[in-house]
């Protein structure tokens, strides 16, 4: 039994807006890592990412959407195209996995929203997360991210002493230097218990156990707190992806797997025909999975380029909001 995990936001939403302007400072929103309105923008992926698991992965039992008193526009595509599955995708509020912690709630910072959402009531053991700009463009069996009682792991092994040796050679990119723009997925490894290597995880759909977290935040609460506090993303804080797959190679549940080729990676921002000449390689690539980084990004063109393309490889989603 494997559930589906997906946090998702309306950025445009007024009533968002208004709560996350009382909590926002300037600054962050120049920065769209932090609170800029690319990290909460919606034009639609949500649709394209919860069909693409009701097609591509029917062996899911559920399919569970985080949301801050939302509803995602997805029941309606979904009972179009897949009428006999829409019991199977429920919406989960903000404070229901925020149930004792609601102090440090509204919270705008998908690494405190991923740091909780294992406590959904009702949730499977195994469980895989996406993100909602993430599709599945291909038929994928549950071995793809479970096999027996281990974790699949989409990563490649990192020495820490490297990279802290590269932080201090290398110039700093956009005023940051190589350790902070890594320095979360190494403080989760540390925390965690790994001293000397941490996992460089590809962006892509992550498997996980809800008994890892549980046993290690029961014994370390004050680190869950520590991650979920601020409203918004900080240098300081640590990635549960890390910690969840440094636990599991500690329980000897883990499994690495070659994901080179599987994710088809989009930014869409590029311009110059660079959407075009993507989506044509990845038709003729084995890739599996399907990521939109800042479709928001995108010119007017190239940004219709995407949703044909997901009309085709998925449902014809824009078509029927067009006969609508």
């Amino acid at each position: 039994m494997i559930d589906a995990v997906i946090t998702w936001v309306d950025g445009h939403d007024p009533a968002f807006l208004a709560k996350k302007n009382k909590y926002v400072k300037g600054g962050e929103t120049k920065f769209d890592d932090i609170a800029g309105d690319t990290r909460y923008a919606e034009l639609g992926e949500i649709k394209y990412c919860v069909c693409s698991l009701l097609k591509n992965a029917p062996w899911l039992r559920k399919i569970y959407i985080i949301t801050d008193n939302q509803v995602p526009p997805v029941l309606e595509v979904a009972d179009k195209f897949f009428p006999d599955r829409t019991t199977e995708i429920e919406v989960v509020d903000h404070k229901t996995i925020f149930k004792g912690y609601e102090e440090y709630l509204p919270v705008f910072n998908s690494i405190s929203i991923e740091t909780m959402m294992w406590r959904i009531p009702g949730l499977s053991e195994n469980f895989i997360y996406l993100c909602d700009d993430f599709t599945i463009i291909k038929s994928v069996d549950p071995e793809e991210f479970f096999i027996g009682d281990k974790l699949v792991m989409p990563a490649k092994r990192m020495c820490m002493p490297l990279v802290w040796l590269i932080d201090k050679m290398k110039p700093k990119k956009n005023g940051h230097s190589v350790f902070t723009i890594k320095g979360s997925v190494m403080r989760g490894a540390w925390l965690a218990g790994a001293r000397f290597m941490y996992y460089k995880h590809y962006h892509i759909a992550h498997s996980y156990k809800v008994s890892l977290l549980k046993k290690f935040f029961d014994e370390h609460p004050d680190l869950l707190v520590r991650n979920i506090k601020p409203k918004f993303r900080e240098i300081g804080q640590y990635d549960i992806h890390e910690v969840n797959y440094i636990l599991a190679k500690r329980n000897n549940q883990l499994i690495f797997k070659n994901r080179r080729g599987l994710l088809n990676y989009l930014e869409p921002k590029r311009g110059n025909g660079y959407v075009e000449a993507k989506i044509e390689k990845i038709n003729k690539s084995n890739g599996k999975f399907f990521c939109i980084n800042s479709l928001d990004k995108a010119s007017a063109e190239d940004r219709q380029l995407v949703i044909d393309y997901l009309d085709d490889r998925i449902v014809p989603i824009s078509k029927m909001q067009t006969e609508a």
